[in-house]
């Protein structure tokens, strides 16, 4: 059993992707029918990326962000040189073209983010970093207040916008280049890019929101887990005091959801984090600040933005058939130009903005509970003695090993009284509630909700499972004293949980897309984890009052769900893990059975270690003394003793077999589990002879 910890995905996609000066699907109107199936008609726009008219180059790089996204006429715009146009398109000297070239490459990386390493090989840092000093430039201008009553205040306004989609893009392609690129994020830091993302920051007032929050969102994934950062910080205390007084919320822009103001708010706590070990801030004010923060982004009320959202979209289908009607004749050109600011499609685009910062608040929330105050142990690499080890040196190893391990948990248990504020920030801010109220975010949309907001729909599915595991991760971390003072909305949780996967798995029976099965799957397999971790809670906790006391048909219900032949073994993982805590449970013999009769023919029938070893495990723990009532009736009566001996062999292959250079940690619980195994079977051996 484990936390989700979303750092551990540090290098990713983000969920969306947006097309360059929120030009909407207007191009797919028309080139999706008639250019993007046919390969040979994305010749034209291939010229046109060189043409002498910065206009057809700007219109160009605007068709191409929406022919990538066809998988053949991806493969074959790459093959006719469209990483180098693009490229080539940064220093463009119009700014328009700039931004349209840079939308679409940054689109493309978002289709195919392999394509990083090609941009990093041919030195895509050589065509940015000049461009920071222009954008230096261009910022500085726009920071000179503009008289409305100068004559030429409308050329200065329209060259302002220009600066900020200029900066905005750039700072854009850094950003996804970071996410997706180690090496290109260790080398932009060298060019002093923390000072200038901070910059933004620090001119919050003076610039547009949602340009000041793709800096932060840029700065954000340059710190994460990145200690090559903390000197800039160190160096520039000023830079810690903007981040803290924008997370503090003593700019009132960042608590409001206009422009998105809480998602700065949000970033700026998450910067810090990523840098606290080199911040003059307690841990306690800390987590009141990234409490506080993550507690503003869950207060949003989804229920009346899918209200919103449902007659968005039934506005913009008739929308869409009167431009239909209207535009027969008229060019791709000046259908983008048409299209470019649809006030329907713009405010469906905040809505979803919403959500992305609703799922950047439940990310944060998981990580900060993943994060384990004690947590030191790193797994040291395999040294050569080590890969060459015979079978007794690998157990003589193997057990030195495990008197390490246990020494390392006994200093845990004796700190496990050691204050940790994160609980008392969870409870005080009600986080558990407004986590759970987003867990239940089942909806069901008709074709056209599909069709016009289906990405609404898809960060709407996403919050669902970050709050489920952001809901795991807050029960494993919660200390005792609130499951001792909340014994009764502890057992309704699990009843709770057991619904919402029942409602889940119903859902995923309907279902006939394979996007949809597979959040689905992905929802339930997250709902099981927090099952195991409730459970888990309880059961350390040793009090008869709070054990949960599951029926047999949720029982048999986890038994169905690990016979299931289309869920993945980390679902089956998680079953056995549940049904391992239930099976130590006296009281009820014919239930114990049921687990037990079910757990014992893992060793010897499973191929999958990972079970094998949960399973083991529960079996250990479970039949570990005959006193218990259901030893005799069930381990004894029922021949456990003899079908271990059989799984013996068939699990010391298995063990043997796995690759300890490649899956270190697996072939260790695999040792333990098969070490223990040995010692077991000569265990109820001689206690059945006593």
């Amino acid at each position: 059993m484990g936390k989700v910890n979303n750092k551990k995905l540090k290098r990713r996609k983000r969920p969306t992707a947006t097309n360059p000066l929120s030009i909407l699907n207007s191009v797919d109107i028309d080139l999706n029918d008639n250019v993007q199936g046919k390969i040979s008609d994305a010749n034209p726009i291939i010229e046109k990326l060189s043409s002498a008219d910065s206009n057809e180059r700007a219109w160009a790089a605007a068709g191409v962000s929406n022919l990538i996204h066809n998988d053949e006429t991806r493969k074959y715009l790459l093959k006719n040189n469209l990483l180098g146009k693009l490229m080539n398109g940064l220093n463009d000297p119009s700014n328009e073209v700039v931004i349209e070239m840079t939308g679409a490459l940054r689109n493309l990386i978002n289709e195919d983010n392999t394509i990083c390493l090609e941009l990093y090989n041919r030195n895509i840092l050589g065509s940015i970093v000049p461009l920071l000093p222009k954008i230096n430039s261009l910022i500085s201008n726009t920071l000179i207040p503009i008289d409305n009553n100068d004559k030429d205040s409308k050329v200065k306004n329209f060259e302002n916008k220009l600066a900020y989609e200029y900066s905005e893009q750039i700072i854009n392609i850094i950003w996804t280049m970071s996410e997706t690129s180690e090496k290109f994020t260790k080398d932009i830091i060298s060019c002093n890019i923390i000072a200038f993302l901070m910059e933004f920051l620090k001119s919050l007032d003076k610039l547009p929101l949602k340009l000041v929050n793709v800096a932060a969102q840029c700065l954000n994934t340059i710190t994460e887990e990145n200690e090559d950062t903390f000197k800039y910080f160190t160096e520039t205390p000023d830079f810690i005091n903007i981040l803290k007084t924008i997370a503090s919320g003593q700019i009132s822009i960042v608590n409001e959801w206009e422009n998105n103001g809480i998602l700065l708010k949000l970033l700026s706590s998450s910067i810090l984090y990523n840098i606290k070990t080199i911040i003059p801030i307690s841990m306690d004010e800390l987590y009141s600040i990234i409490f506080n923060a993550i507690s503003s982004s869950l207060e949003y009320k989804t229920s009346e933005s899918i209200k919103e959202v449902i007659s968005l979209a039934e506005k913009m289908k008739i929308e869409d058939q009167q431009i239909i009607q209207k535009t027969k004749n008229i060019k791709n050109k000046e259908l983008i130009e048409m299209n470019k600011e649809n006030p329907t499609y713009d405010r469906v685009k905040v809505l979803e903005s919403h959500l992305t910062t609703i799922q950047l608040g439940l990310e944060i929330l998981a990580n900060v509970c993943s994060e384990d105050l004690n947590e030191d142990i790193k797994n040291d690499e395999m040294n050569d003695e080590e890969m060459e080890m015979d079978e007794q040196e690998e157990e003589e190893a193997f057990l030195e090993e495990m008197n390490k391990i246990n020494e390392m948990q006994q200093e845990e248990e004796a700190g496990e009284n050691t204050t940790d504020e994160r609980g008392k920030y969870i409870i005080n801010n009600g986080i558990i509630g407004k986590v759970i109220s987003y867990c239940e975010n089942f909806q069901d949309y008709n074709d056209d909700i599909r069709n016009y907001a289906s990405s609404y729909i898809n960060n709407s599915n996403i919050i669902q499972l970050r709050s489920i595991n952001a809901l795991n991760n807050i029960l494993m971390m919660m200390p005792k004293e609130w499951y001792v003072n909340n014994i009764g909305d502890v057992k309704n949780m699990w009843g709770w949980l057991y619904d919402l996967a029942g409602k889940t798995s119903g859902l995923l029976s309907a279902s006939t897309k394979d996007v949809e099965k597979k959040n689905l799957n992905d929802i339930i397999e997250a709902i099981v984890n927090s099952m195991w971790s409730l459970v888990r809670a309880t059961d350390n906790l040793k009090m008869e009052q709070i054990k949960i006391i599951p029926t047999q048909e949720q029982i048999e219900s986890l038994i169905a769900t690990y016979n299931n032949t289309t869920v993945t073994d980390d679902l089956r993982v998680r079953c056995v893990g549940v049904l391992g805590l239930f099976c130590k449970l006296q009281g009820n013999i014919s239930l114990n059975k049921i687990i037990g009769d079910f757990l014992i023919e893992i060793p010897s029938t499973c191929k999958n270690m990972e079970i094998v070893c949960e399973a083991l495990n529960a079996i250990y723990d479970a039949y570990g003394d005959k006193s218990y009532d259901y030893d005799t009736p069930v381990f004894i009566n029922g021949g456990y003793l003899a079908k271990l001996k059989q799984s013996y062999p068939v699990v010391h292959r298995k063990t043997k077999s796995i690759d300890r250079r490649r899956k270190r940690d697996l072939r260790d619980r695999a040792d333990e589990a098969l070490y223990n195994l040995r010692a077991f079977i000569d265990y109820k051996f001689k206690e059945s002879h006593n």
